[in-house]
């Protein structure tokens, strides 16, 4: 796209269309990951980006925009289904006492993933072409889901004699969300204040890359050193037995405000890097505690649903947060748009320490 010379808006849009697939489908894929088997749900979103890597292969060198846009909705649209059952699936192989430590070590390698791969996709641009960088990706799904097949995940025995209906079933996850309020207001202010700031952030740091140090290094280091933040934290993460699991969390996300307020008023490509190291150990006690406190608080055959419900409705406003994020700074100004998104996130994480349940991630018991 940067190569095409595509500005803010429609770099926005084909990154946008992931996000809105994901926000789409998440409800869709929970209740599938909870109807099937969680290991067949997660072989078969891997071939479909398999697949998708080959399509890239074929279309990307004269592909338009609007194409890009469908495959790129399209590997959401796989995320989708496999985040849900890859998030249900491990209280059903491990025992309760592992999962901390089980949830952060995907965090671990899904940042490692993300530090090792800037520098692959680096490499194989500047050798073969970002062509070749879709193929490679589509066979290392090839190879993801070789692995997955070994998981031994236990049977889901299911009621024949009762077929509730799809509508019924995704209710049933959005109503146990409701019920527990904790969580469903939680879900709500991350929703809110991810979306300014992320969705911000998202966008504009590919372009101020480029533009102002005109090179894609601050770009790739900035994702790659943000990965090894996380690593960091979920490394403490794995073994913190705090009491206030959620008190702790929101301390440290509200340091990934760092990042808008560098990407605003730094002129240093080190300063941009270093926020985006601390914005990277921000996220991931909160990570950590909150996938583990749902695995804990959700009855196995809902737990799906529910966690589609938290990853749906967590970035359900980033679509628009991503695709308003240019206009809106052509508006009001790059400086002012970011400010305006750090004072909405910073509000959003003060007022859900004051929802009962959150600061322990519990449901409260009544006296």
């Amino acid at each position: 796209m940067l190569d095409r010379e595509a500005g803010a808006s429609e770099l926005g849009l084909v990154l946008a269309a992931r996000v809105s697939a994901f926000v789409v489908m998440s409800l869709i894929g929970g209740v599938w990951a909870d109807r099937l088997q969680r290991k067949t749900v997660m072989i078969y979103t891997d071939i479909t980006r398999l697949f998708i890597g080959i399509g890239l292969f074929i279309a990307a060198p004269a592909a338009p925009t609007a194409v890009l846009v469908v495959f790129v909705f399209l590997a959401g649209t796989a995320t989708a289904f496999g985040m849900p059952a890859s998030g249900a699936i491990l209280p059903t192989i491990l025992p309760k006492e592992f999962l901390q430590p089980a949830n952060a070590a995907r965090v671990i390698t899904s940042r490692l993933g993300n530090i090792v791969g800037p520098g692959i996709a680096g490499i194989l641009i500047a050798t073969v072409g970002a062509r070749y960088g879709f193929l490679f990706t589509g066979i290392m799904f090839a190879v993801g889901t070789l692995l997955l097949v070994r998981i031994n995940e236990p049977k889901v025995e299911m009621d024949r004699t009762i077929k509730p209906s799809f509508v019924r079933e995704l209710k049933e996850g959005l109503s146990l969300v409701w019920q527990i309020r904790w969580v469903a207001w939680s879900i709500a202010a991350f929703s809110v204040s991810i979306t300014f700031v992320i969705g911000a952030e998202i966008v504009l740091i590919p372009i101020i890359s480029r533009r102002e140090f005109g090179t894609d290094f601050v770009y790739t280091t900035a994702m790659a050193v943000f990965s090894a933040g996380a690593v960091l934290t979920a490394l403490v993460a794995a073994r913190w037995k705090s009491l206030y699991p959620g008190l702790m969390s929101v301390i440290f996300w509200s340091f990934f405000a760092s990042v808008p307020f560098a990407l605003a008023f730094a002129d240093s490509a080190w300063v941009i890097i270093l926020a985006y190291f601390v914005a990277g150990m921000s996220t991931e006690p909160l990570g950590v505690f909150w996938t583990s406190a749902l695995q804990r608080e959700v009855p196995d055959e809902l737990r799906a649903r529910v966690m589609s419900v938290d990853a749906m409705a967590s970035t359900a406003l980033m679509p628009i947060g991503m695709a308003i994020a240019g206009p809106m700074m052509g508006i009001f100004g790059e400086t002012n748009y970011l400010m305006f998104g750090v004072a909405v996130f910073l509000s959003a994480n003060l007022l859900i320490l004051f929802v009962p349940g959150f600061i322990r991630m519990k449901t409260p018991t009544k006296s």
